[in-house]
C-alpha cells in the first residue's frame, strides 16, 4: 500500500507510520486467532499477557511516529488509509 504525503519531507515517516500501523494490525490478528484455539486455561492466560504486552509495544512504536507527524498529514493518512482498507488507521480516530 502506498500513502502519498502532502509533503515531501514527511515521506520517510508516513511510509514508517504505515508500516507500524499494520503490523500492529496483523500481529494483533494472528495472536488472536492463536488464542482462540487454545483450551488450556494457563496457556491462555500466559498467551493473554503476552499479546497484552505486545500490542502496547507496537501502539507505543505507532505513537512515537504519529506524534511525530504535523496534523494535516495524519488526516491524509487516516483519509488514504479509508479509502484503501475501508476503515480509519489506528490512530487516526483519535
Amino acid at each position: 500500500m502506498q500513502i502519498k504525503p502532502i509533503n515531501k519531507k514527511y515521506a520517510s515517516l508516513v511510509r514508517r507510520y504505515v508500516v507500524a500501523d499494520r503490523k500492529l494490525v496483523e500481529t494483533e490478528d494472528a495472536l488472536t486467532a492463536a488464542i482462540d484455539l487454545m483450551e488450556d486455561d494457563d496457556k491462555l492466560y500466559r498467551a493473554e499477557s503476552k499479546k497484552e504486552t505486545t500490542l502496547n509495544r507496537l501502539i507505543d512504536k505507532c505513537y512515537l511516529i504519529w506524534d511525530e507527524l504535523p496534523a494535516r498529514e495524519q488526516q491524509n493518512i487516516d483519509r488514504q488509509y479509508k479509502n484503501h482498507f475501508g476503515y480509519g488507521c489506528q490512530l487516526g480516530a483519535l
